[in-house]
């Protein structure tokens, strides 16, 4: 396709996507400063009362999920759908907000404070951040007593020999990416809220420096999604022990872990530039690896350099929306055909998360398969399915 511009004198034809996607980029801010003009202000007057989509997201779940205990069980992506609305809450202090989420916690948690479900892996404990912020807003001592809980497993969760946390006790060695966001940012909030600042700020960078170290990539910046520790899964570099693929989603869990850890961990403290993104080991900064957009409807990820040659690996096939991971790159006829040492594979929302936003075969040499097979929870603009077996991250 062409695209001709006007006036006629000084048309000029863009042949290629990549010539107009720099018009495209400044439209919005062509748009916003045209809105803003005293001129044209007026027009426009109408159009700048925009629908609060917090609230409106909010709003459509109750609405389709009128009971909050029909929600899912005790996992990672419910509750943090209700953690972003306990936010709206704070903003708007609307109470039905947070009425909708202190019934889905009390699905879960007795009166004496037991969680029903075993904290068997670090996604279990991302809904403490709600045991917090009720107990803060409730001051109902089971509330504390179900935190104090997730807080003290961590004196017995299994841990490499070098102290991190493994993702699982089903995932034995085991580092993922994604853990960091699962725990860490309830961590430090719990030392906040109860006096226990020393252990939970200095056990938070510990651990994110953990993960840096198994997990950074030197050669890109990038964070590999796994590593284990004994080398025995099928994925894990016979070498270094991580993953062969940097997952981009798992890149951005762990982003939001640091920011959300270093928002309350003291600029004094003797890791805090130790666990900052700039502290990474890279010549080349994540910022400056271009992002390309995959076909629609697909996610695909990157391989890095081989560590042995340097050279570039083949084209890692897209991950498609069905169960297991293709075998190899040559079997996928929807295989991705990008330059994986050009870019950095960019990810496209799927329809309810699935195990197929992870490989599931447990002989892949590709990626950590999920902790289980079956469908978790998560929460789209027009829908939330759930159910109560899968913790894996995604």
């Amino acid at each position: 396709m062409k695209f001709a511009l006007a006036p006629k004198e000084r048309r000029k034809t863009i042949k290629t996507r990549q010539e107009i996607l720099p018009l495209l980029a400044s439209a919005p801010f062509f748009a916003n400063s045209l809105l803003q003009s005293p001129l044209t202000s007026p027009l426009f007057a109408e159009t700048q009362a925009v629908t609060d989509w917090s609230r409106a997201l909010c709003d459509a779940t109750m609405q389709r999920t009128p009971d909050p205990t029909k929600l899912g069980g005790w996992g990672y992506a419910v509750s943090l759908y209700l953690y972003g609305q306990f936010l709206v809450y704070k903003r708007t202090g609307e109470k039905k907000y947070l009425d909708y989420i202190q019934g889905w916690v009390d699905k879960h948690v007795s009166e004496d404070g037991v969680i029903d479900r075993s904290i068997s892996a670090l996604d279990y404990m991302l809904p403490g951040n709600l045991l917090l912020v009720l107990y803060a807003e409730t001051k109902q001592e089971k509330y504390r007593k179900a935190a104090d809980s997730i807080r003290h497993r961590l004196d017995t969760y299994p841990r490499t020999e070098d102290g991190g946390l493994w993702h699982a006790l089903s995932r034995q060695h085991q580092l993922w990416l994604d853990g960091m966001f699962m725990s860490m940012p309830f961590l430090v909030r719990y030392g906040k809220a109860f006096q226990d600042e020393t252990y939970a700020n200095d056990e938070a960078a510990k651990q994110l420096l953990i993960y840096i170290k198994h997990l950074n990539d030197p050669a890109t910046g990038l964070m590999w999604h796994a590593y284990d520790e004994s080398g025995a899964q099928p994925w894990a570099d016979p070498v270094t022990h991580h993953s062969s693929i940097f997952w981009c989603r798992a890149i951005g869990w762990f982003g939001m872990a640091l920011i959300e850890v270093l928002e309350i961990l003291p600029h004094n403290h003797r890791n805090a530039k130790s666990s900052s993104p700039r502290s990474f080991n890279s010549p080349t900064p994540m910022r400056s690896i271009r992002m390309r957009q995959p076909a629609f409807g697909i996610r695909s990820s990157t391989r890095g350099p081989s560590r042995e040659t340097g050279s570039k690996p083949p084209a890692l096939p897209c991950i498609r929306t069905q169960s297991t991971w293709p075998s190899s790159a040559n079997t996928s006829p929807g295989r991705c055909s990008r330059s994986p040492a050009k870019a950095i594979a960019a990810c496209s929302p799927s329809s309810p998360s699935t195990p197929t936003d992870r490989p599931t075969s447990p002989t892949s040499a590709a990626e950590p398969t999920s902790e289980t097979s079956t469908t978790t929870s998560t929460v789209h603009a027009t829908q939330m399915t759930s159910t109560d077996s899968a913790p894996s991250s995604s």
